[in-house]
């Protein structure tokens, strides 16, 4: 006696294979900071940069001194400059307060200071460290 098979069962052997094959994979978890990066990137872009005399207004709430760090890695290329590096480096350092500010229920800095530094570590080689005081400044409509 001669067994064949018709094409009809083909899809359900490859569902259920799949299905079994899948089924092993019930208890792997993946962990990724997506959750924690795209909410802080989206909250960053309402926080506001300041000015000095907006911290002794009465609609603003002084949360804290925030401080961070931003860095290049590499040398400038012959396209880029040293001050060019350092907006770059400024920037992440800002980004940075800026989530800092979100993380203490702020939307507003006051950026203070930013001191740049060029150190020549192959892992840092340009440096920006900025101080900054984060604010929930109450918004009238």
């Amino acid at each position: 006696m001669r067994c064949t098979t018709s094409g009809r069962w083909r899809p359900i052997g490859l569902t259920l294979g799949l299905a079994l094959v899948l089924s092993g994979c019930q208890g792997v978890r993946v962990n990724t900071n997506l959750a924690q990066v795209v909410p802080t990137v989206a909250a960053q872009a309402g926080v506001k940069e300041y000015g000095q005399s907006q911290l002794n207004r009465e609609e603003t709430a002084i949360l804290g001194a925030l401080r961070a760090e931003g860095c290049l890695a590499r040398a400038p290329g012959p396209q880029e400059s040293a001050a060019e590096a350092f907006r770059h480096t400024r920037g992440r350092a800002v980004a940075e307060l800026k989530g800092q500010a979100v993380a203490l229920g702020g939307n507003g800095i006051v950026l203070h200071r930013c001191q740049d530094r060029t150190l020549g570590d192959t892992h840092c080689h340009y440096l920006s460290e900025c101080e900054a005081t984060a604010l929930l400044v109450r918004r009238t409509p």
